[in-house]
């Protein structure tokens, strides 16, 4: 079992128009249970979890509040609940290891609608390859579909916001003792997405570095 305070911006901040705090909250609690297993088969090492959450007075931090003209803080009623299941394995194959993981979520407000931008389903893979001064990482990443909610008319509707997923690749040489170059490319596939509703992130980017150890 445990206990979350409230933030001191979701007691006390405040944004003109915006955003005004609340400083009556209650913190959350929340009662936790989770099972595991892991072993090892030859080169792979798994693990196995399983979880199950039963949060009360759970804060939302978006609660649009008519009076206030603005966003609040507020304690949900009833009782939030999450329960789900997490996999992850790691294979080393020489200089090479590869990682993957796979998780499921199953979270539901207290009304028993789905709780916002909580995917049911989301996953990564990824490979690391060291050969003499060379080191190369390439990462893939999936968030599935999940909830949100838009305030462009009130009350605020359910929107889906689609799955996406995400190219992550780097690779850094080691000239010297003392010196290493690297690069690395975000988002390869230039997805389009937000994990929040009207809050669009970055497209495709590179960035080089030079690292100097004194």
């Amino acid at each position: 079992e445990g206990i979350k305070n409230p933030s001191f911006i979701e007691r006390f901040g405040f944004t003109p128009d915006t955003f005004f705090g609340n400083p009556n909250l209650e913190p959350e609690t929340n009662k936790h249970l989770s099972i595991g297993a892991k072993g090892v088969l030859g080169p792979t090492t798994w693990a196995l979890t399983l979880f199950r959450d039963r949060l009360q007075n759970e804060i939302n931090g978006f609660h649009f509040d008519p009076a206030l003209g603005g966003f609040t803080a507020v304690n949900r009623d009833g009782k939030s609940k999450r329960q789900g299941a997490e996999v992850t394995a790691e294979v080393q194959l020489g200089n090479t290891r590869l990682a993957g993981g796979w998780g499921y979520l199953d979270a539901e407000e207290d009304d028993g609608g789905r709780e916002i931008r909580r995917p049911s389903h989301s996953g990564h893979l990824s490979a690391t390859h060291q050969r003499g001064r060379w080191l190369l990482h390439g990462a893939a990443y999936f968030v599935g579909s999940r909830d949100d909610l838009s305030f462009a008319s009130w009350p605020a509707t359910r929107v889906r916001l689609g799955d996406y997923q995400l190219l992550r690749l780097s690779a850094a040489f080691q000239i010297t003792d003392r010196l290493e170059v690297s690069g690395r490319l975000e988002n390869g596939l230039d997805d389009d997405y937000e994990d929040v509703l009207g809050y669009q992130t970055p497209g495709r980017a590179a960035y080089f570095g030079v690292r100097l150890n004194f």
